[in-house]
């Protein structure tokens, strides 16, 4: 959820950042376009053909004639100008360039105010004041857009925060717009990423199929359906083939005790000779290493799809593994002379309580002791040790034998499916696993419990 939320801000920050450089972008244009005008040299305001400039190029002798008139034309015609002319204080034309006959005449005061400030007969004038007099640049009509704008200094001031109050205010909205529509975008998204999550935690999904994303739920239901069915076929399967284990096991223990009941039987019998109860003997002890083998099958596969019951109890770890030790050695009888267990645990650990069901961890720790006894006939150290590291008990077993080869350890550590030779510390991580610890294999066997 809350990763959902960081996008959906995430989401608004960058459309909000957007818009403020779209409008920063589009104000920097305004302003490039307006100083492009101002100084367009084809616009009387500025420039080198302004009538400003224009103007001050004249010159003038002491009864303020033009002395360069034909370089005046010249400049005018280079200026683009319809006509230009000159008039003195009285309204009088001085000077002339290309002025058509009906505006060859006097002007009077109000007739330079009025197209000084507006136009002459339709064409946009300039004008500029000189030494010998006013010079009057006509531009071709409908060439400049000329009027003069007249505001007061309140109007202007009332302008500027009506412009600035627009764009504020256009911002605003559009954050609001941003926001609703990214919030409801956000719903959508959050009914999605909880089908998701449900789908995740193999709980029901059932997403409305509507609205823009209408493609994605459909998918997403799909997907569930699928993955229940198939979900109740594993399970079905996997009952299935816990039942017909528990079944071929509860099978062979009747024959297998028949087999052991007749082995004791001659193996007693003082009648028999030295062969046939040595033959006696050895049938009883594979039988009872099959029987062993089968009920640790049957363990690993309820173990497995948690299908045996746990019955828990508060117990000491260091007490249940000195008791597998101790059965460990007793079951071997004589040969256990030649194995040392060395069991090292700090006081930390002879206190730690373990909320665990006994007999399956005693189970765990004399498969792994066994295991060293077993594959180590001719004896060997086993070193045991239990500490506490992180509120958590950690106990490492390993033994100076032959240890354990790579290729089991990795198929313990891997959960490879490949049960050879390992049924019994496959046995052993199981019982770890159902009781919320974690086991590793390596030169020895590390085991945690939290």
């Amino acid at each position: 959820m809350k990763s959902l939320i960081k996008i959906y801000f995430k989401y608004v920050i960058l459309t909000v950042s957007i818009a403020i450089a779209f409008i920063a972008i589009q104000i920097c244009i305004y302003i490039y376009v307006g100083i492009l005008m101002w100084h367009n040299e084809g616009v009387p305001l500025d420039g080198k053909y302004s009538v400003r400039n224009i103007s001050r190029q004249f010159e003038f002798d002491e009864n303020k004639n033009v002395l360069n008139s034909e370089y005046m034309d010249c400049i005018i015609d280079e200026a683009k100008c319809e006509f230009a002319f000159m008039l003195d204080d009285n309204g009088n034309i001085t000077w002339e360039h290309n002025l058509s006959d009906d505006l060859n005449h006097r002007y009077t005061v109000s007739d330079v105010a009025s197209f000084s400030k507006w136009y002459l007969k339709g064409y946009p004038v300039s004008v500029w004041e000189t030494d010998g007099g006013l010079v009057v640049l006509g531009y071709p009509k409908d060439s400049i857009w000329k009027y003069n704008i007249v505001q007061d200094i309140e109007g202007l001031h009332l302008l500027f925060k009506l412009i600035i109050f627009g764009i504020i205010s256009s911002f605003v909205f559009v954050a609001v717009l941003i926001i609703i529509f990214g919030y409801g975008y956000y719903k959508k998204i959050k009914v999605i990423t909880d089908g998701i999550g449900n789908l995740s935690n193999d709980m029901p999904v059932d997403m409305p199929v509507s609205g823009n994303f209408k493609e994605i739920a459909l998918c997403i239901n799909k997907t569930a359906e699928k993955l229940r069915k198939q979900k109740s076929i594993i399970e079905k399967r996997d009952e299935a083939r816990t039942e017909w284990i528990s079944a071929v096991s509860h099978d062979i223990r009747t024959p297998l005790s028949l087999i052991m009941g007749y082995a004791g039987m001659l193996g007693k019998n003082g009648t028999g000779d030295v062969d046939t109860i040595t033959k006696a003997a050895v049938i009883k002890e594979q039988s009872i290493k099959i029987k062993k083998l089968i009920d640790d099958l049957n363990l690993a596969s309820k173990l497995e799809y948690s299908m045996q019951p746990l019955r828990k109890e508060y117990i000491r770890l260091s007490s249940a593994i000195r008791k597998a030790s101790a059965q460990c050695i007793n079951s071997v009888g004589e040969e256990g002379e030649k194995y040392n267990i060395n069991i090292d645990t700090s006081s930390e650990f002879d206190e730690y309580i373990l909320y665990a069901d006994k007999q399956l961890i005693q189970r765990a720790f004399e498969n792994i002791v066994g295991n060293s006894i077993r594959h180590n006939p001719k004896g060997c150290d086993i070193y045991i040790k239990g500490y506490i590291k992180n509120n958590k008990a950690h106990v490492l077993f390993s033994d100076s034998g032959w240890g354990i080869p790579e290729d089991i350890a990795e198929n313990i550590n891997n959960n490879t499916k490949s049960l050879k030779h390992i049924m019994g510390l496959i046995i052993v991580k199981r019982i770890v696993l159902s009781h919320g610890g974690s086991m590793t294999v390596g030169k020895g066997i590390e085991i945690i419990f939290n």
